[in-house]
């Protein structure tokens, strides 16, 4: 079925994409396909397409990774270039980055108190997470930091970079905004608990 989605819901899912699935054309359709060992992420994959298109789970491998895939029609060729950088029409409306940063922080992040309160996005695409970065100091006027973790050379080809945000204030405003465009199971349940673990510590200063 053809994608009848809004600019929101486009922008989530090439967040997504970016983050997390591989695309390619295979002659009439687009094929769109994933890997992981968190069952979370399956049930993720099946929401967003089973209404376009069947998905085909199968069974986990010797490295316990599920590979979901879909077929889907060339009104989703949106999902086939792999961006470096942000599309500028993402980048110009609130909303739309939002949606971005959502389905982004659904594939690559990361949110919990360990024990400081944290959101925490890594990947190998630089240019993304500073994209990332801008968007989020120009709408919602909130610092973060990026951070460069050496990885090993054997299995990996460069380093990650993971943008940071820790300050408990500005951390609890973003996932106030950020935590209802989430669907990933996990990362509802972490954004909640984060958020519950901050009020405390935020209405004792006030």
């Amino acid at each position: 079925k053809d994608f009848d989605g809004t600019p929101g819901e486009k922008a989530y899912l090439l967040g997504f994409r970016l983050g997390d699935l591989h695309i390619r054309r295979r002659g009439y359709v687009i094929g769109v396909g994933g890997g992981t060992t968190k069952k979370d992420q399956v049930i993720l994959f099946k929401n967003l397409f089973k209404r376009y298109g069947n998905v085909y789970i199968g069974n986990q491998d010797k490295r316990s990774a599920w590979h979901p895939a879909v077929n889907l029609n060339n009104s989703f060729d949106f999902l086939l270039p792999k961006h470096k950088t942000i599309p500028n029409w993402i980048m110009t409306k609130r909303q739309t980055f939002l949606s971005f940063l959502a389905g982004y922080t659904d594939a690559e992040g990361n949110i919990g108190c360990y024990p400081r309160a944290r959101l925490k996005i890594a990947s190998y695409d630089y240019a993304l997470l500073k994209g990332l970065r801008r968007g989020i100091k120009k709408f919602f006027h909130i610092d973060s930091r990026l951070w460069m973790e050496k990885t090993d050379r054997r299995t990996h080809n460069k380093d990650t970079l993971s943008l940071i945000i820790n300050s408990a204030e500005p951390l609890f405003r973003l996932l106030n905004i950020l935590g209802p465009k989430l669907r990933h199971r996990k990362r509802k349940q972490d954004y909640l608990r984060t958020i519950k673990t901050l009020y405390p510590r935020l209405h004792i200063r006030e």
